[in-house]
């Protein structure tokens, strides 16, 4: 079978299934695992393959895709033998796509980030099954207490020094 030029793909199965050429970016699994830093900043332009790669990343150490590792990664330097690493296929991945969200008023931002946060918790609820659809209710209201009220101090500190009551 061709293969095929993706165009516009960030989900890695979707790319691998339809037969679509992939630039193998798994040696950097291995590497990314032998960094000692807290954090790692993935600092490329648009359209770079961030997302894709975040994608990699979510099926090479999801739990919910070890039935299918060797069809995603058998051709690719981290499915070879020797090359996989102790922690494949080990984690529950809680991923959020903050994509697309409308930046023109903060009531939007707010509305949009939660409904993106609700559609994280709703997956992970359906790869998992662990928490029931009331109690992932129960996490968001919560989520958005602690934006209003983070929000809210904000604005209240904000005020405050401005009116010299805080020095």
């Amino acid at each position: 079978m061709k293969k095929r030029i993706p165009s516009k793909t960030a989900n890695y199965a979707d790319l691998i299934n339809e037969n679509g050429y992939y630039v193998d970016k798994t040696p950097f699994i291995e590497v990314l695992e032998r960094i000692s830093d807290k954090y790692v900043f993935f600092l490329r332009p648009r359209r770079f393959g961030k997302s894709l790669f975040l994608s990699v990343l979510e099926h090479y150490y999801g739990i919910q895709y070890t039935d299918k590792f060797d069809s995603l990664f058998g051709n690719y330097f981290i499915g070879q033998p020797g090359n996989t690493t102790p922690l494949k296929n080990k984690y529950l991945i809680l991923r959020f796509d903050f994509s697309g969200i409308d930046t023109q008023t903060e009531k939007d931002i707010m509305r949009l980030f939660n409904e993106k946060l609700f559609i994280g918790f709703r997956e992970f609820n359906y790869n998992y099954k662990l928490l029931t659809n009331e109690q992932i209710s129960e996490i968001t209201k919560k989520v958005i207490q602690v934006r209003y009220w983070d929000h809210f101090y904000q604005h209240l500190v904000l005020r405050a020094l401005i009116q010299g009551f805080i020095y």
